[in-house]
């Protein structure tokens, strides 16, 4: 009897689990409270969803749906009334962002199985695997895809068949996920040097060292980039000239995403602070104390920047008036980026929810 019990109480609990797993929250239909204005219109909650686990740092958008990974190796479609369209399983959890290119989907996993990926979203057994020890999300570049392995390697490949085209190797191992400008490509070692990777040639060269560990990169132009370090150093470099343009010292790390509005780049820290600093000179103009640290990258709306918060919060700082506008408390810490794309902005949070706002 104690068996049959058991057994029972096991059976609801697991049964609960599976139905809060995938638990929705809709509020179409209904009369939405706004959260706050964002420029001259509201911004509304929709709805909540939770996944599996926690989601990845990065969305994307394919054919009206939201693409998101999470931690339990799981790559998901979402669409704008939050359900899930496909979910896909796969032997290892996503590193970084998913390559949207046409219908195909480009990726790295870890964990169970270090893989390159290329995966078609709409025929999901239309799939090429290939073995690479990369914890860093590809980059494309015209017709060739740029993967970077965690033992400094550096692959060239087709982004037709993931065929490998040459390799090339650093003496250190990579630090920094590599991302291209004007159709070159940079990476960043363990000691702070930065490399550049022509394309197609595969004429590797060292530009410069940096005197910051960057934690975001912010490409500016075909010759300008932005770098935002753990120390708190914002500096910026021609690629051009091959130097740094200035640099100045903030309080703080520097996690997220600078955000470039009329002459001055928004920078929010982890010290609870956002600086506006003169793009072309490096003077900071202004440091404003706003009480939360600035996690995830910000998202420009008219005048105003919306960020994610480890303390739970969703908040708008309105660059004009230079303070908070509003705060949306959350089920857990913002650790995915904001993506805004159409009316609607998609957040993620630790443990398993995405949520969906709509701006109108």
């Amino acid at each position: 009897m104690r068996r049959v019990i058991f057994a029972a109480i096991v059976f609801l609990i697991l049964g609960w689990r599976c139905a809060e797993r995938h638990r929705v929250y809709f509020q179409y239909g209904e009369e939405v409270k706004p959260i706050g204005r964002v420029g001259d219109g509201n911004i509304n909650f929709l709805w909540v969803r939770s996944l599996l686990a926690a989601p990845g740092k990065d969305f994307e958008v394919f054919d009206s749906s939201i693409v998101v990974s999470d931690l339990r190796n799981r790559l998901y479609l979402i669409n704008e009334m939050g359900k899930i369209v496909k979910s896909i399983r796969l032997k290892g959890s996503v590193n970084g962002k998913v390559l949207i290119n046409g219908e195909y989907a480009y990726f790295t996993t870890s964990g169970d199985r270090f893989r390159l990926i290329k995966l078609s979203l709409r025929n999901t057994g239309d799939k090429i695997e290939k073995k690479v020890y990369s914890v860093f999300e590809p980059v494309l570049v015209d017709s060739l895809l740029l993967v970077v392995s965690m033992d400094g390697k550096v692959y060239c490949m087709s982004k037709e068949n993931l065929g490998v085209m040459w390799i090339r190797k650093l003496k250190n191992r990579v630090y920094f996920a590599p991302f291209s400008v004007d159709g070159m490509v940079y990476i960043i070692d363990f000691r702070g040097r930065l490399f550049s990777v022509e394309i197609p040639s595969g004429k590797l060269r060292k530009a410069t060292d940096l005197p910051t560990m960057p934690e975001t990169v912010l490409p500016v132009d075909d010759t300008l980039i932005v770098f935002g370090g753990r120390d708190g150093k914002l500096l910026l470099y021609n690629v051009t000239e091959n130097r740094i343009r200035w640099m100045v010292k903030l309080h703080g790390r520097i996690v997220s995403k600078p955000l470039l509005k009329n002459g001055m780049l928004i920078v929010g820290t982890m010290a609870d602070s956002i600086y506006m600093v003169d793009f072309k000179k490096g003077k900071v103009l202004d440091r404003i104390y706003i009480g939360e640290p600035v996690s995830t990258d910000m998202v420009g709306v008219g005048t105003v920047a919306i960020f994610g918060s480890l303390s739970r919060k969703l908040v708008c700082f309105d660059i004009i008036k230079k303070q908070v506008v509003w705060k949306c408390k959350l089920k857990g810490r913002v650790i995915s980026n904001p993506l805004l794309f159409g009316d609607f902005l998609v957040v993620g949070c630790e443990y398993k929810y995405v949520y969906l706002f709509e701006l109108r």
